[in-house]
């Protein structure tokens, strides 16, 4: 297992500090508004958590993750769905269990969860990102009905718009070892499929930019994984 001193910790913190804010200070959604593609006895996804949930670099959910999901698992379920969407830009996992207790698992058919790019760019313990995982999973299960749960992994950092680092460095490392954890934890449970990371990159002159195609190619993919589960779930494959 990778182990740092806190001083490392704090140094990479700090390097990634300027990323972080130029990150964060991209457009990105005013509202929470859920996606609803939604007529009477329509599906419904919830897509939770922080990072690519949150919408950053276009300006509403129709352009970005929730709308792209949404539509992409209705074209493959050939169920009309809602995606709601639960987020906080920026959060670490142990911030996200408090939300997660806001969530009603039992109102959806399936929920997705999206975070740890701030865990993983301050190299976050690894022991403990696996206690948080879990705790975040059983507090998304507390209301009581057990519903499919997709987690997904954490991008290497050197992926994402307006972060400077080099592709398959520390982070990038620590970022895999984080997943492989994550993977560990998710087999373990009952109706959590875990799903590699989908960060395709920006587009543009604007290298920080995360636009609209970007979102739909992670809504594609996500939805390729999260379609069967809810379909197997419902007892319905098509």
């Amino acid at each position: 297992m990778l182990w740092f001193t806190p001083v490392a910790r704090l140094a990479v913190r700090l390097y990634l500090l300027p990323s972080r804010v130029a990150y964060l200070g991209l457009p990105h959604p005013l509202s929470d508004v859920s996606k609803d593609l939604g007529r009477p006895g329509a599906g419904r996804v919830l897509l939770f958590g922080t990072d690519a949930a949150s919408g950053l670099g276009v300006l509403t959910h129709e352009l970005a993750l929730p709308g792209h999901l949404a539509r992409s698992i209705s074209e493959r379920s050939g169920r009309v769905t809602r995606v709601d969407l639960v987020q906080t830009p920026g959060s670490r996992i142990g911030e996200l269990s408090g939300l997660a207790r806001t969530v009603v698992a039992a109102d959806y058919d399936g929920i997705a969860v999206v975070c740890g790019v701030s865990d993983a760019a301050r190299l976050c313990d690894l022991e403990k990102w696996r206690a948080s995982v879990l705790r975040l999973l059983h507090s998304i299960r507390a209301s009581g009905k057990t519903v499919p749960i997709v987690f997904v992994g954490v991008p290497e950092l050197s992926s994402l718009p307006g972060v400077t680092l080099r592709a398959g460095g520390l982070v990038d490392r620590w970022a895999q070892s984080m997943n492989r954890v994550s993977e560990e934890v998710c087999a373990a449970m009952h109706f959590v499929t875990f799903q590699p990371a989908v960060s395709p990159a920006g587009e543009g002159p604007d290298t920080r930019f995360r636009s609209a195609a970007s979102y739909r190619a992670m809504g594609e993919k996500l939805a390729a994984v999260l379609t069967p589960v809810l379909c197997a779930h419902a007892g319905h494959v098509r």
